[in-house]
């Protein structure tokens, strides 16, 4: 028979080393943060992500074996419920978003990893979501072509639209100026591919822009420059290459064109914006210096000879190297330096296979986030966080 601990009014400091009995076991954890009058959220290490809610008074300090600071790190989320398409951190250092292929968004807290809101949003699955800079707003559109904008503290609906003229909406961008990018399948009878600009203050849509049969061109990668008045989009298919355009007043002004012999699949401007990483399907990784197109240094994602297609790359905040992530077998994530290519570490287990559908850094630079596509139904890992030095 486990021994009742008599209620005890303490307080504790984030990062605190406890105990708490459950189940007649004594279980080791550590404080979260503070969550409400008189409870705290507990991480306990022996599981990825296993977060409890407990009242002070049912835990005690733990002074006689403390867990050591590495494993102070909830490692990543696990689900019943299969894969994950989109994946954003908002730039405030507060909130992750993750929305998945059955149609629900999740929220976390972007330093604990703690589950927050759970939005119910859509029917179809969510492939496009981004924080607006600010991180007050959440942006996210579903396969059937349909947009929301939430509160990212509340999760109440702000906005809710339909893409004009659109069977899906497949990639999304938020821009510093309050314009979101949209790209997606224009409906029947046409079925060409296309982007859409959004102005969220004003409401409004632009019309159907670089429309093109999607046997010709589809766009696959969208990513404004840090000043929100450049647009760079990614594009498969026949007319495959990275396009960078102007943005003035819901049109776009083409600035540069650069071909491509693979399909795009991520683009990533530098904190700079003077810079462009593109990420192909072959597996290649380069970094350009997109107005004279001056190409800095060429990669195989997962060294040579390897054609696994890497899927995204994003930038840490600092500038000073960048994360990508894709197919294939190996470790799922590699870290660069920016200024030549070459690799700092590579960062998980090795998989088996692995198809990485997103990637984050978190707004301080010291972790990052990866949502992945699940090939079977046991409660895998979907959301990794892997934490830096």
């Amino acid at each position: 028979m486990a021994l009742a601990l008599p209620a005890v009014a303490q307080s504790f400091e984030v990062g605190q080393d406890v105990i708490l009995e459950q189940d007649g076991k004594w279980l080791r954890g550590w404080v979260l943060q503070p969550d409400g009058k008189d409870h705290y959220l507990v991480g306990l290490n022996w599981s990825a992500n296993h977060i409890q809610r407990v009242q002070a008074d049912q835990l005690r300090p733990n002074s006689s074996a403390p867990i050591s600071g590495e494993k102070k790190q909830i490692e990543g989320w696990q689900s019943t419920e299969g894969t994950l398409w989109g994946l954003a951190a908002s730039a405030d250092g507060q909130y992750l978003a993750a929305g998945a292929a059955a149609g629900w968004l999740q929220m976390f807290d972007q330093r604990t990893l703690y589950p927050r809101q759970r939005i119910p949003a859509f029917g179809k699955a969510i492939f496009g979501l981004a924080f607006s800079p600010d991180g007050q707003t959440l942006a996210a559109c579903s396969y059937d072509g349909q947009l929301r904008l939430f509160d990212s503290r509340s999760a109440e609906v702000l906005q809710q639209q339909s893409l004009p003229g659109a069977s899906s909406c497949e990639e999304l961008a938020f821009s510093s100026q309050g314009v979101l990018a949209l790209s997606g399948r224009r409906a029947a009878p046409d079925g060409q591919h296309a982007l859409w600009l959004y102005d969220t203050q004003q409401q409004r849509f632009s019309a159907p822009l670089l429309s093109a049969a999607s046997q010709q061109k589809v766009p696959t990668a969208l990513t404004f420059s840090p000043d929100g008045q450049k647009l760079a989009v990614g594009f498969a298919n026949r007319q495959k290459g990275v396009g960078v355009y102007q943005v003035q007043n819901l049109n776009l002004k083409p600035l540069q064109q650069i071909p491509s012999a693979a399909d795009i699949q991520d683009l990533a401007f530098h904190p700079k914006g003077e810079f462009l990483a593109v990420a192909e399907y072959s597996g290649e990784l380069s970094l350009l210096k997109w107005a004279s197109m001056q190409r800095f240094w060429r990669i195989s994602w997962r060294g040579a000879g390897s054609s696994a297609a890497v899927n995204r790359v994003r930038f840490a905040p600092d500038g000073q190297s960048l994360a990508a992530c894709g197919q294939g077998l190996g470790p799922p994530v590699q870290r660069l330096r920016f200024g030549n290519g070459t690799r700092i570490q590579s960062h998980g287990e090795d998989k088996r296979s692995m198809n990485c559908t997103g990637l984050v850094f978190g707004a301080d630079g010291r972790a990052i986030y990866t949502s992945r596509q699940v090939f079977s139904n046991f409660n895998e890992k979907i959301l990794d966080r892997y934490a830096l030095p």
